[in-house]
Parts: structure tokens; C-alpha cells; sequence
């Protein structure tokens, strides 16, 4: 059974997937445990974080 935290991560997640945020992105590192993720913010056009990795 999950937790209401792995429920809200699912639901989290799928949201995430079916409709992007403009400008950043963000999953699990594993499908085993989805408290662990990953998440990159991309920096503004013209700016020094522009295309910074």
C-alpha cells in the first residue's frame, strides 16, 4: 500500500509528465523509489546561466 507522500509524488509526477513546466524539468531517479528525483531549472535567455550545465 502507499503512503499519502508516494501518492502525492505519483500524482506529482504525472503532472509533471503530461503538462511540462516552461523551463525546468524534473523525475525520480528510479522508479523503485520515487523520493529520490533529479530536477534542472534552466537559466534565462541573455543571461550569465543561459545554456549553463
Amino acid at each position: 500500500m502507499a503512503s499519502s507522500a508516494q501518492l502525492r509524488l505519483m500524482s506529482d509526477l504525472k503532472a509533471i509528465t503530461s503538462e511540462p513546466p516552461e523551463g525546468c524539468s524534473a523525475s525520480p531517479h528510479s522508479e523503485e523509489n520515487l523520493f529520490v528525483w533529479s530536477a534542472t531549472i534552466f537559466g534565462p535567455d541573455e543571461t550569465p546561466w543561459e545554456d549553463w550545465n
